[in-house]
């Protein structure tokens, strides 16, 4: 399977909502998180992923930025309608 990013950028952002499937024994999260870690390659690391009920974010940096990046933070806030 092709990637689904362009390539030729430094950081990529992935969001996705009703991100959940039934009848299974394994870890949605898990599964999402590591699809596009695939999906990014192997020149990339997770910098930041974070899920809210059945929302999922990630972002993907080049590793060769790793040692720029520091104090990565991250929050949560779930709203009700």
């Amino acid at each position: 399977m092709a990637s689904c990013f362009p390539p030729g950028y430094d950081i990529y952002y992935v969001c996705v909502q009703e991100c959940e499937y039934g009848g299974s024994t394994t870890n949605v999260e898990a599964d999402i998180f590591d699809y596009f870690s695939k999906q990014v390659g192997d020149g990339y690391i997770r910098l930041a992923a974070l899920s809210l009920l059945y929302i999922r974010v990630i972002v993907f940096v080049k590793a060769r930025h790793k040692h720029k990046i520091t104090h990565v933070k991250t929050s949560k806030c779930a709203t009700v309608m």
